[in-house]
């Protein structure tokens, strides 16, 4: 039951040592003893302080209690106490309540802060004290409108961010811990090494040397060759990455009408994306050689003589464009996924309406393909900005630099040259190229890629 007011009075009387306050007084502290039998030798003490009257009064009540009170679980929780008529609820673990109550007074506040141990059977007398106390500091100060309290919950000690982290997850953090060492020092590490570098000019022999922006100047200014490997690389992704979607998207169409030896179908066209890069590439510089390829051979037994596929300028780079499609399997795979996806519904409603199949394609099956479109699309100008491998094996670049890839020529004069600092600033213009072209790509999707389902 709440505590009657008569008995606050009747308590308050009893506490001679509580010294009266006033608004007026400047400062004012004082400790002493509450006048209490607390029975198991348990003592309180109170503080009462003043701080710039009558901005704000501050009261502190703390409760000693003796150890032998807590033992042998003569305290059990939860139960629930009552002071001034407000609920505290508390439990076995939490010794402390903290009860903070602000009031509004012109030209400041106050705010008596009670801090309460639990102690058994004397918190009623206890809960009478910090009750009177308010009381007084209403009776001394008229004016003052006391507000709702707030009530706190038990306060307890959190540790620091970083060590509540590693005790939640520092099991799965031992167990990627062989590939965080993997990524931190083959991959960060380098990361942050290669934007020193290109600042550099370093040979590996020696050690580097500081240039500043040197190895940019002379790239965008002094060096054919650089804006020479930017067309090839350019030229290539804009040709390569739609006819990739184009392949993708028709093959995903045919494999996913149901037919005897569907699986069968879908495995042989994605066997060739497993393959080995670099096996692909030398399986096919003997298949388009000129002189003893068997695509020529074939070529020449219906009166046609082919071309010199990757020793013409003409023909290089259309013969590494038309390489690329060869590991369509790999997106076809995502085109058949997102194509699982497309709810029958609409189909059967479109079919109702009178839809034709080309109807039901333009209108349904693409423009719920967009995403995956869009995904493959990302990925695609990602990879052909970097393609490497097929130029390197296949024609070194040649002939007349028709196939020297971006990525290739920053090989080049990494490994060839030995010029590390060069070449790592290459590296950063490709980052830029890719991110800048990435970030494009995706301001554009709100215009023609649809996430409604």
């Amino acid at each position: 039951m709440p505590v009657a007011l008569e008995e606050v009075f009747d308590f308050f009387s009893k506490a001679e040592n509580l010294e009266r306050l006033t608004p007026e007084s400047p400062r004012f502290e004082t400790t002493s003893p509450l006048p209490i039998d607390m029975n198991d030798g348990a003592t309180i003490d109170y503080r009462l302080r003043l701080l710039g009257a009558p901005i704000r009064w501050q009261i502190v009540i703390t409760i000693w209690e003796p150890p032998s009170l807590f033992a042998n679980d003569q305290i059990r929780g939860p139960y629930q106490l009552w002071h001034l008529g407000h609920r505290f609820a508390a439990t076995e673990s939490s010794k402390e309540i903290i009860d903070q109550v602000q009031y509004r007074v012109a030209g400041g506040c106050i705010k008596p802060l009670v801090h309460a141990l639990l102690v058994g059977p004397q918190l009623k007398q206890i809960f009478k004290y910090c009750a009177e106390i308010i009381r007084e500091v209403f009776t001394q100060c008229p004016s003052i409108k006391p507000h709702r309290p707030q009530v706190l919950a038990p306060r307890t000690r959190h540790p620091a961010p970083y060590r509540r982290f590693w005790r939640e997850n520092r099991t799965g953090l031992l167990f990627i811990s062989p590939w965080l060492f993997g990524f931190l020092m083959l991959q960060v590490w380098p990361f942050i090494g290669s934007a020193w570098l290109s600042l550099t000019s370093y040979d590996i022999v020696s050690a580097p040397r500081y240039v500043g922006m040197e190895n940019y100047r002379t790239l965008l200014q002094d060096d054919p060759a650089f804006w020479n490997s930017i067309v090839v690389t350019i030229r290539y992704a804009v040709i390569s990455v739609p006819l990739n979607v184009v392949a993708g998207v028709c093959l995903a169409l045919l494999l996913n009408v149901e037919f005897r030896g569907q699986s069968l179908f879908r495995t042989i066209f994605y066997l060739p994306a497993v393959l080995p890069q670099v096996a692909t590439a030398v399986v096919f510089s003997w298949l388009l050689n000129p002189e003893i390829g068997v695509v020529n051979g074939i070529l020449r037994l219906v009166g046609i003589e082919g071309p010199a596929w990757l020793t013409d300028a003409h023909w290089a780079p259309w013969t590494l464009v038309l390489l690329s499609v060869w590991g369509v399997g790999g997106s076809m795979v995502i085109y058949l996924a997102g194509l699982k996806d497309v709810p029958t519904y609409l189909y059967e409603a479109a079919t109702l309406d009178g839809a034709k199949p080309w109807q039901r394609l333009r209108n349904i099956t693409l423009p719920m393909l967009t995403p995956v479109i869009f995904f493959n699309v990302v990925m695609g100008v990602i990879g052909s900005f970097q393609a490497f491998t097929e130029a390197f094996v296949m024609t070194k670049g040649g002939p007349e630099g028709s196939t020297t890839f971006y990525a290739l020529y920053l090989f080049n004069r990494a490994w060839a040259n030995l010029d590390m600092g060069y070449a790592c600033a290459m590296a950063w213009v490709l980052f830029l190229a890719i991110g800048v072209t990435t970030l494009l790509l995706f301001r554009s999707q709100n215009k023609w890629v649809t996430y409604d389902r």
